[in-house]
């Protein structure tokens, strides 16, 4: 009797581990889609304010050119607004840049010279940020909303599982790229890679994303590299201080709020 109880215990365990790992297996991955989806959603941050140096090298130059950032913004469902100053080395009449993404995904914004105030158009999205190799695009990452996504296999980036995830833009899409390929993280919902490649369709540069830190509920790296595939210049910057901060009222990010707190300067 015993030895029956224990044979029918024993299948019953052995169906159970079959059932369990047969659902393990089948268990199909996150689509391209999802991937995304997950990346936008954790970085609907409501206010966060960044302290960063921005390095940029350039072949043959003695001295790089390093600046003093302050970056601070606020992200809603349904868009962010993202300020970038120049602290250091001061400007006479203060330098600045206002990123503005409404609903529609769409760039606009001003940047503020020495007082004086341009709008940001689409026509603007090849534009150097700050003298770098960052785009005022790449800074925007409307790509992230563009509608052709795709999965191109997996990657480990350290210790990190990722999955290669091509996005690429509509017909009527206003952009500098073609393709923008990220190496996307599912457990910590960040890229750690990303190719953009040019309308001709070869690849401009390469952007890193290092030391990754738990700021709130998500990760944020506070090293970015940017890498031009021509080898002539190179672009680093470092967050010194990140944090999560209470929302901030779009109030503090017209141009009347950045002549007073640029201006000054």
């Amino acid at each position: 009797m015993r030895r029956r109880l224990f044979a029918a215990t024993a299948l019953a365990l052995c169906a159970a581990t079959l059932r369990t790992g047969a659902a393990a297996t089948s268990a199909a991955p996150p689509t391209a889609d999802q991937l995304v989806a997950r990346v936008v959603e954790v970085r609907r941050a409501t206010g966060f304010r960044i302290r960063a140096a921005l390095t940029h090298t350039s072949l043959g130059a003695n001295v790089p050119d390093v600046r003093q950032l302050l970056i601070k913004g606020r992200r809603t469902p349904t868009g962010s607004t993202v300020l970038y100053q120049q602290l250091w080395p001061a400007v006479t009449g203060g330098r600045a840049l206002v990123i503005d993404l409404r609903e529609n995904h769409r760039l606009s914004g001003f940047q503020y010279e020495s007082g004086r105030v341009t709008s940001i158009t689409e026509q603007m999205l090849g534009l150097p940020f700050f003298d770098s190799d960052v785009r005022l695009e790449d800074v925007a990452e409307t790509f992230w909303y563009w509608p052709s996504r795709q999965t191109a296999g997996e990657e480990f980036i350290g210790e990190d599982r990722t999955a290669i995830v091509e996005l690429r833009p509509g017909p009527a899409t206003p952009t500098t790229y073609s393709l923008v390929k990220t190496w996307l993280s599912a457990d910590r919902a960040v890229a750690l890679r990303a190719q953009m490649f040019g309308r001709d369709g070869r690849l401009l540069k390469q952007v890193g994303f290092y030391r990754l830190l738990k700021v709130g509920d998500r990760w944020v790296p506070a090293i970015v590299t940017v890498e031009p595939v021509d080898r002539q210049s190179r672009t680093v910057i470092e967050g010194v201080k990140i944090e999560s901060v209470a929302p901030m009222p779009s109030t503090e990010f017209s141009v009347a709020a950045v002549r007073k707190l640029v201006g000054s300067r």
